[in-house]
Protein backbone atom coordinates (compact mmCIF):
# COMPACT_ATOMS: atom_id res chain seq x y z
CA UNK A 1 0.00 0.00 0.00
CA UNK A 2 0.74 3.67 -0.93
CA UNK A 3 -0.34 6.19 1.23
CA UNK A 4 -0.85 9.04 -0.90
CA UNK A 5 -2.49 6.27 -3.47
CA UNK A 6 -5.95 6.93 -3.97
CA UNK A 7 -7.03 3.34 -5.20
CA UNK A 8 -4.76 2.16 -1.66
CA UNK A 9 -7.16 4.55 0.39
CA UNK A 10 -10.01 2.34 -0.55
CA UNK A 11 -8.32 -0.86 0.88
CA UNK A 12 -7.67 1.09 4.24
CA UNK A 13 -11.01 2.40 4.70
CA UNK A 14 -9.98 6.54 4.33
CA UNK A 15 -11.58 6.51 1.00
CA UNK A 16 -15.45 5.99 1.13
CA UNK A 17 -16.67 3.85 -2.82
CA UNK A 18 -19.52 2.01 -3.76
CA UNK A 19 -18.15 -1.50 -4.09
CA UNK A 20 -19.67 -3.62 -6.44
CA UNK A 21 -17.60 -6.21 -5.61
CA UNK A 22 -14.54 -7.70 -3.46
CA UNK A 23 -12.48 -10.81 -2.59
CA UNK A 24 -9.37 -11.06 -0.06
CA UNK A 25 -6.99 -9.50 -3.26
CA UNK A 26 -8.87 -7.38 -5.40
CA UNK A 27 -12.21 -5.00 -5.14
CA UNK A 28 -14.63 -3.34 -7.94
CA UNK A 29 -15.86 -0.10 -7.54
CA UNK A 30 -18.24 1.65 -9.61
CA UNK A 31 -16.88 4.86 -10.87
CA UNK A 32 -18.08 8.15 -9.62
CA UNK A 33 -16.76 9.74 -12.78
CA UNK A 34 -17.54 7.00 -15.77
CA UNK A 35 -16.03 8.23 -19.31
CA UNK A 36 -17.77 5.86 -21.36
CA UNK A 37 -21.05 4.61 -19.65
CA UNK A 38 -23.27 4.53 -16.21
CA UNK A 39 -22.22 1.77 -14.76
CA UNK A 40 -18.79 1.59 -15.35
CA UNK A 41 -16.36 -0.21 -12.85
CA UNK A 42 -13.03 -0.11 -12.16
CA UNK A 43 -11.46 -2.96 -10.59
CA UNK A 44 -8.47 -2.98 -8.57
CA UNK A 45 -5.97 -5.45 -7.32
CA UNK A 46 -4.93 -4.20 -3.72
CA UNK A 47 -1.42 -4.48 -4.48
CA UNK A 48 0.04 -1.21 -5.65
CA UNK A 49 1.69 -1.61 -8.74
CA UNK A 50 1.61 1.27 -11.66
CA UNK A 51 0.87 -1.14 -14.45
CA UNK A 52 -1.18 -4.13 -14.59
CA UNK A 53 1.80 -6.44 -16.20
CA UNK A 54 4.04 -5.86 -13.63
CA UNK A 55 1.59 -7.90 -11.47
CA UNK A 56 2.79 -11.54 -10.97
CA UNK A 57 0.60 -14.21 -13.23
CA UNK A 58 -1.26 -15.35 -10.08
CA UNK A 59 -2.32 -11.63 -9.65
CA UNK A 60 -3.07 -10.86 -12.95
CA UNK A 61 -5.20 -13.98 -12.90
CA UNK A 62 -7.07 -12.83 -9.23
CA UNK A 63 -7.60 -9.17 -11.47
CA UNK A 64 -9.05 -10.54 -13.77
CA UNK A 65 -11.51 -13.73 -12.75
CA UNK A 66 -13.12 -10.11 -10.48
CA UNK A 67 -13.18 -8.55 -13.92
CA UNK A 68 -15.24 -11.58 -15.53
CA UNK A 69 -17.64 -11.46 -12.32
CA UNK A 70 -18.19 -7.64 -12.89
CA UNK A 71 -19.12 -8.05 -16.35
CA UNK A 72 -21.44 -10.67 -16.19
CA UNK A 73 -23.04 -8.56 -12.98
CA UNK A 74 -22.97 -6.00 -16.26
CA UNK A 75 -24.44 -7.88 -17.99
CA UNK A 76 -27.02 -8.64 -15.86
CA UNK A 77 -27.53 -5.41 -14.83
CA UNK A 78 -27.90 -3.43 -18.24
CA UNK A 79 -28.20 -6.47 -20.91
CA UNK A 80 -25.88 -4.17 -23.06
CA UNK A 81 -24.72 -5.96 -26.20
CA UNK A 82 -20.92 -5.89 -25.46
CA UNK A 83 -19.17 -5.55 -21.86
CA UNK A 84 -15.80 -3.86 -22.68
CA UNK A 85 -12.47 -3.27 -21.07
CA UNK A 86 -9.51 -0.51 -20.81
CA UNK A 87 -6.29 -0.76 -18.82
CA UNK A 88 -4.66 2.47 -19.28
CA UNK A 89 -3.62 3.22 -15.52
CA UNK A 90 -3.12 6.85 -16.72
CA UNK A 91 -5.39 8.77 -14.57
CA UNK A 92 -4.41 6.45 -10.97
CA UNK A 93 -1.20 5.04 -10.99
CA UNK A 94 -2.19 1.91 -9.74
CA UNK A 95 -2.87 -1.59 -11.99
CA UNK A 96 -6.82 -1.36 -12.36
CA UNK A 97 -9.37 -2.56 -15.03
CA UNK A 98 -12.10 -0.34 -16.14
CA UNK A 99 -15.23 -2.12 -17.48
CA UNK A 100 -18.47 -0.79 -18.53
CA UNK A 101 -21.29 -1.99 -20.52
CA UNK A 102 -21.21 -0.89 -24.50
CA UNK A 103 -23.35 -0.84 -27.31
CA UNK A 104 -22.66 -0.19 -31.40
CA UNK A 105 -24.01 3.43 -30.77
CA UNK A 106 -22.34 3.75 -27.28
CA UNK A 107 -19.34 6.45 -26.80
CA UNK A 108 -16.46 3.64 -27.23
CA UNK A 109 -17.83 3.03 -30.44
CA UNK A 110 -17.55 6.01 -32.22
CA UNK A 111 -14.15 6.82 -30.72
CA UNK A 112 -12.76 3.67 -32.53
CA UNK A 113 -14.49 4.44 -35.62
CA UNK A 114 -12.55 7.72 -35.76
CA UNK A 115 -9.18 5.92 -34.87
CA UNK A 116 -9.85 3.13 -37.66
CA UNK A 117 -10.64 6.24 -39.99
CA UNK A 118 -7.00 7.96 -38.71
CA UNK A 119 -5.45 4.96 -39.26
CA UNK A 120 -6.92 4.53 -43.18
CA UNK A 121 -6.14 8.05 -43.89
CA UNK A 122 -2.86 8.16 -42.80
CA UNK A 123 -1.72 5.22 -44.28
CA UNK A 124 -0.87 2.94 -40.61
CA UNK A 125 -3.08 0.28 -42.11
CA UNK A 126 -0.63 -1.06 -45.52
CA UNK A 127 0.44 -4.30 -45.30
CA UNK A 128 4.31 -3.33 -45.16
CA UNK A 129 3.71 -1.56 -42.29
CA UNK A 130 1.40 -4.12 -40.60
CA UNK A 131 4.15 -6.93 -41.29
CA UNK A 132 6.76 -4.14 -40.12
CA UNK A 133 4.70 -3.90 -36.60
CA UNK A 134 4.56 -7.56 -35.89
CA UNK A 135 8.09 -7.86 -36.58
CA UNK A 136 8.97 -5.48 -34.28
CA UNK A 137 6.80 -6.47 -31.41
CA UNK A 138 7.47 -10.49 -31.92
CA UNK A 139 11.07 -9.87 -31.74
CA UNK A 140 10.66 -6.86 -28.34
Amino acid sequence: MVSECSFCKIFTGEVQTRKIYEDKNTVAILDTTPRFAQGQCVVIHKKHVEQFYELEDDEIAELFKTVKVVAKKLKKAFDPQFVCLLARGQSVPHAHVIVFPSSPLGVLEDFLKSLHKFHLLTGESTDSKLDDTAKRIQEA
